[in-house]
């Protein structure tokens, strides 16, 4: 905010008489009531007399050059002590389309995107004349919406006592580059806040001015997921998945997919709050149903930066547990297989010893009976006799 305090001539008026009272307040811009510029914001005015209590009468608002007035209805002896005239910027613009022969500056279409915490630039130039010097550049730096100023420029050097507050230490220009007609403005540590247009404006002799817009964004941390509860579950159990990612800016968009990759999202409540340096930490929960082996995976993307984190969790057996009569079913099965197998062991053990005696024992018969057939030559011949009847 400027003020500025211009002295009256310390006048005693005349009484009983209305009386006009006027100063002009000249802006650096020099503007002739038929200039097509604009000054903005309009300022206030104040007027007061020699007691330093202000005049009850109304003052006239500043012209578009500067002039405000004051009527002094009756009254005897009174003395004006100071007019305080307060601006809160004095910066002059030209309707949307400038007149013939004004500066052309440049500034990039698309919004700049700077990370929170870094230093960004926000490019504003002009093609200065062969004869151009630093002493005739004016340059203004303002947010385009509150006019509050953040960095100016005029005279050769910076001229920052206006400067509005959280720009402190924060902004610069590239002064080796001015007389080539960079006028950029380099925003260090760079705030959530700090988001919006910024207005450049350049003076030289014509005037111009063009609106940069800054977009800050933050990438999102990897997202931190928990099953809830994560013991003691059964399988049909209603369990929570939860997904927590912080730091990021914009809000994020946030994709639940299950093991086929199917979209689940319409399943999720999902949260997302700024913290003190207005940073979004996103919490989204899904809900469902406990199947073993199955895997849940969640995707937070920043909508600015195109970046995509994710993260997943599968449902394994520890995260299981089975009722006790399951329990006891279980092993009761368990205990009755084993021993049916420990009796078809037995019985095949028993047949197949059964097999083996068998075995040997016709081997034994079939061995002696060979023994007592066997021809040792002295056999006798068995002779048959016919008889003729």
């Amino acid at each position: 905010m400027q003020l500025a305090r211009c002295h009256g001539t310390g006048t005693r008026l005349a009484a009983c008489r209305d009386t006009l009272v006027g100063i002009a307040l000249e802006h650096w811009c020099h503007l002739a009531p038929s200039s097509p510029a604009t000054v903005l914001p309009r300022a206030g005015s104040t007027w007061g007399h020699g007691t330093g209590s202000p005049l009850p009468s109304p003052a006239d608002l500043l012209s578009p050059w500067g002039e405000t007035r004051l009527r002094v209805l009756g009254g005897c002896r009174w003395r004006i002590k100071e007019v305080l005239l307060q601006v809160l910027t004095t910066t002059c613009f030209y309707p949307c389309h400038p007149p013939a022969g004004a500066m052309e500056i440049q500034v990039p279409d698309e919004p700049v995107v700077a990370l929170f915490g870094r230093d960004a630039t926000l490019r504003c130039s002009f093609s200065p004349e062969a004869n151009f010097s630093l002493d005739d550049l004016s340059l203004i730096w303002q947010l385009t919406d509150t006019k509050r100023l953040v960095h100016s420029f005029s005279g050769g050097q910076d001229q920052l006592a206006d400067q509005g507050g959280g720009y402190a230490n924060r902004t610069a220009l590239f002064y080796d580059q001015l007389a080539q007609g960079n006028v950029s403005l380099l925003l260090r540590r760079v705030e959530i806040s700090d988001e919006g247009s910024f207005t450049c404006f350049v003076r030289v002799r014509d005037y111009s001015s063009a609106a940069v817009t800054l977009q800050v964004a933050a990438p999102y941390s990897k997202p931190n997921m928990n099953l809830e509860p994560n013991k003691d579950l059964k399988p049909g159990d209603l369990a929570a998945v939860t997904c927590h990612a912080s730091r990021g800016y914009p809000e994020a968009s946030v994709l639940w997919q299950d093991s086929r990759g199917s979209n689940i999202t319409e399943n999720i409540t999902t949260s997302q709050v700024a913290n003190e340096e207005g940073l979004f930490d996103v919490h989204s929960v899904l809900q469902v149903l406990v199947e073993p082996s199955s895997t849940y995976s969640c995707l937070v993307r920043n909508p600015v930066l195109q970046q995509e984190t994710h993260a997943s969790v599968t449902i394994t057996g520890q995260h299981l547990a089975f009722p006790a009569v399951a329990l006891w079913l279980t092993v009761g099965l368990a205990i009755c297989v084993v021993g049916l197998l420990a009796v078809l062991v037995y019985v095949c053990q028993k047949k197949i010893r059964q097999s083996r005696e068998e075995e040997e024992e016709n081997a034994g018969n079939v061995a002696a009976s060979a023994h007592g057939s066997q021809p040792d030559g002295f056999t006798p011949l068995e002779i048959t006799f016919c008889c003729d009847s």
